[in-house]
């Protein structure tokens, strides 16, 4: 298992940063992100498509996922 953290970056939560969590690789990193970022966006129906969340192993960014209904859509570009 790999530690994952997911900061939150955006006018409304400035930045935000949820606890670590323990996943099995990058991929479902991205399904957890892809996860938060869907649920956030049914909780919150005014929340501003500018913020993005940006997925990272300790220092180094995994992959950013845009709060874009449309950009969820298009394939997975893990860094």
């Amino acid at each position: 298992m790999q530690t994952y953290l997911f900061s939150i970056y955006g006018e409304d939560l400035a930045d935000r940063q949820d606890s670590p969590t323990s996943l099995p690789d990058h991929d479902a990193a991205w399904d957890y992100g892809e996860a938060i970022v869907r649920g956030l966006l049914r909780s919150d129906l005014d929340a501003h498509e500018s913020r993005l969340m940006v997925i990272a192993q300790g220092p180094r960014v995994i992959a950013s996922i845009a709060f874009n209904l449309a950009a969820l859509r298009h394939p997975r570009t893990l860094q």
